[in-house]
């Protein structure tokens, strides 16, 4: 007789806590950049342009001089930012018209389906490209039209949520 396998423990594997542990190193050097980075990321020294990785310089130097590990840091706080936003902007417009579709059915949820519909007939990444051709140039804009782009995404979450309060009060 085979004897049954414990599930309990089987999420956290040595793949998934090393890459937590990456990712949360990321976060944490991200967050602390101005106290950790030896260098100002914007500080050119001509000097030292294009030198390869060393004590002094862990990722190099790029074409003017600048710490690269340092840059790197710095621009994960605008990258963790912005993809934090995106998802926000997503949240707060997608689950409240997800859950008002699946609550009300009927012709309200016909409506809000087909211009979901409509968002996800183009390819994510198009649509964000014309969304930001049409609001203009900026990183405030770009992360508005990539979490308008990912409101379908939202919408379904919330569809079911709002379906499942509808059967609960039945």
């Amino acid at each position: 007789m085979k004897k049954k396998k414990n599930d309990i423990g089987t999420f956290f594997t040595a793949p998934i806590v090393i890459s937590l542990v990456i990712i949360a190193l990321i976060v944490l050097m991200s967050i602390f950049a101005p106290v950790i980075g030896p260098y100002d990321p914007d500080q050119m020294d001509m000097l030292n342009a294009l030198q390869g990785p060393s004590l002094a310089h862990l990722f190099g130097t790029d074409q003017v001089g600048r710490d690269i590990f340092t840059r790197l840091m710095y621009g994960a706080r605008t990258t963790l930012l912005s993809a934090l936003l995106v998802v926000v902007i997503s949240i707060i417009i997608g689950i409240p018209l997800g859950v008002i579709s699946g609550y009300y059915g009927g012709k309200i949820d016909s409506v809000i389906m087909r211009a979901e519909d409509v968002l996800l007939a183009f390819p994510a990444l198009l649509l964000a490209f014309l969304f930001v051709a049409s609001f203009g140039k900026g990183i405030a804009n770009a992360i508005i039209a990539l979490g308008i782009v990912y409101v379908p995404i939202q919408i379904t979450f919330g569809s079911g949520c709002g379906a499942w309060g509808a059967q609960c009060t039945e």
